[in-house]
């Protein structure tokens, strides 16, 4: 299977959109992370993938056609105590689940790695903890486990 990471590009928040749908089902919330409203979902999407980092994983087929199969995700910002410090903040790290089997999340993950290590001071990852990553895919990068968040939901 032939797999391409690039630059996310606005037309491909319509097939994200269904895939954000799977991930807010997946990450077990109480509340919906995407609003019913296509339109501000879309808005979102599309100002992270113009100002901050989107990057998407595409398949090819034997005719050349690409697929989307699968995408990382994240904002850039000052540090609230440190502006001199910039993160880049993993929002969303998805594949498509029938093609969680090939390399395309290591591929979103070593490209989103790269290009933080160049653009900014401390790249910032979750997990969710349903998720099938183990953690020793992003230790072996050298991220080390620093803090662990808690959510309640009311």
């Amino acid at each position: 299977m032939d797999i391409k990471i690039r630059t996310a590009k606005p037309e491909d928040v319509t097939w994200m959109i269904p895939e954000l749908r799977k991930f807010a089902v997946f990450s077990q919330n109480k509340y919906n992370l995407f609003p019913e409203d296509e339109t501000y979902i879309r808005k979102n999407f599309e100002n992270l993938i113009l100002n901050h980092i989107v990057l998407v994983a595409e398949s090819f087929n034997a005719e050349g056609t690409a697929e989307g199969i699968g995408f990382i995700a994240g904002m850039y910002s000052a540090h609230a105590f440190n502006p001199a410090i910039q993160t880049l903040i993993e929002l969303f790290w998805w594949v498509k689940e029938e093609y969680r089997k090939c390399s395309a999340g290591l591929r979103l993950l070593n490209e989103f790695d790269a290009i933080g290590e160049k653009t900014a001071n401390w790249i910032i990852f979750t997990l969710e903890t349903v998720s099938p990553v183990n953690e020793e895919t992003l230790l072996k990068r050298g991220f080390k486990l620093k803090e662990r968040n808690y959510l309640k939901e009311i």
